[in-house]
């Protein structure tokens, strides 16, 4: 089997893709694709996907677009980077399990072989399967040609890679693409889509509270303006316009007193990511707060840390340090249940309260702490 054939079938797999599943052809546009003989299959980093081109000549056309597409969705929900600290083999069986769940729910794509299948743990998320797997009596086993998730510090990537600044590149960089593709998808495709897909699409897209809509009210009165196109999607026919701007500070505090649990504290991460993956220009820095004041913190340090706190509840910590010239200016964000000592005047700058829907059972909504 030439070069020339197995170009010619990813070339094909592509186009079906656009022609029967939007989604994932538009997400196909904005990751480069290699034929590579060194591997034995398919994979991906993340920021790539690469193919063998005996094993692209060797499979059927519906078994092809299902390869392509599990390998995209390991790139774009970013099972590379995620993986952490945790046994590759094993994360790489979770994440399989996932995907291979969701793309047997997609009209005319297959599985080639015998792929790795729960039905216990299709539906759940890769962290949660993988400790799932644990628990298993008889673990199974993911085959040498089946390594399709390269860690994103490979040699292919070069030395000396700092591995917080890679992840930050891809959850910004999959956050947009994972956006743009809904957008070209449409309302009534996009809706088709596994009910588990969209539901990790609308983690990193949607988090449960209204996240754009408030902050593009903030950013309104910022430096933020479109110049342009955003080159680096012309080459794939996308004429998108780039956003340009200033940074704009936001000072998020989280409550962790005795009240919230971890449950709610889970629920108030993924929103911070959200907004980090929609606006990756903003300056944010994370303080933690009890009856005492923990931080700052950078977005990338929230993976492998707790959160600092645990006692009662103490408003004016907070809102004692962001009177700092350092924040001037600053958008302040407090996520907690609303319990809690007050200060006795309002801060300089907008804040936007999280009210926890656990404890207060309303949505969250924007205030200047005036008349307290």
């Amino acid at each position: 089997m030439s070069t020339e054939e197995a170009t010619l079938r990813l070339e094909g797999s592509l186009v079906r893709l656009r022609a029967r599943q939007p989604f994932f052809g538009a997400l196909a546009l904005l990751i480069d694709h290699h034929l590579d003989a060194t591997i034995p299959t398919a994979c991906t980093n993340g920021k790539w996907i690469r193919f063998n081109p005996q094993f692209v000549c060797s499979i059927n056309a519906r078994e092809l677009d299902g390869v392509m597409v599990h390998e995209i969705l390991h790139a774009a929900l970013r099972h590379s980077s995620r993986c952490g600290q945790r046994d590759p083999e094993q994360w790489n069986i979770a994440a399989d399990i996932v995907i291979n769940g969701m793309v047997r729910e997609i009209k005319d794509l297959e599985l080639p072989f015998s792929p790795i299948e729960d039905f216990r743990l299709k539906d759940l998320e890769v962290e949660e399967a993988y400790d799932r797997l644990s628990t298993y009596s008889k673990p199974y086993m993911l085959s040498t040609e089946w390594h399709d998730l390269v860690r994103t510090r490979s040699n292919h990537d070069g030395a000396g890679i700092d591995a917080a600044s890679e992840e930050r590149e891809q959850r910004t960089f999959w956050a947009s693409a994972l956006s743009r593709a809904r957008m070209l998808t449409g309302k009534d495709a996009y809706g088709q889509l596994p009910a588990g897909l969209l539901r990790a699409v609308d983690k990193v897209l949607e988090p449960s509270l209204d996240w754009r809509t408030i902050l593009w009210r903030f950013l309104a009165s910022s430096q933020v303006d479109f110049d342009g196109f955003d080159r680096r999607f012309i080459g794939s026919g996308l004429y998108l316009e780039d956003l340009q701007g200033e940074s704009l500070k936001v000072r998020v505090c989280i409550d962790t007193s005795g009240s919230i649990g971890n449950e709610e504290l889970g629920q108030f991460m993924a929103e911070l990511r959200g907004i980090v993956g929609s606006y990756p220009h903003l300056d944010l820095q994370i303080y933690y707060a009890d009856t005492e004041l923990y931080g700052p913190y950078e977005m990338e340090d929230q993976d492998d840390m707790l959160p600092k706190g645990g006692g009662g509840t103490d408003f004016r910590p907070f809102f004692n340090a962001m009177e700092h010239p350092d924040h001037d200016g600053a958008l302040l964000v407090y996520f907690t249940d609303g319990c809690g000592k007050m200060p006795e005047k309002p801060p300089g700058q907008d804040l936007l309260w999280v009210l926890d829907d656990w404890f207060q059972k309303r949505e969250a909504g924007r205030y200047h702490l005036t008349g307290i």
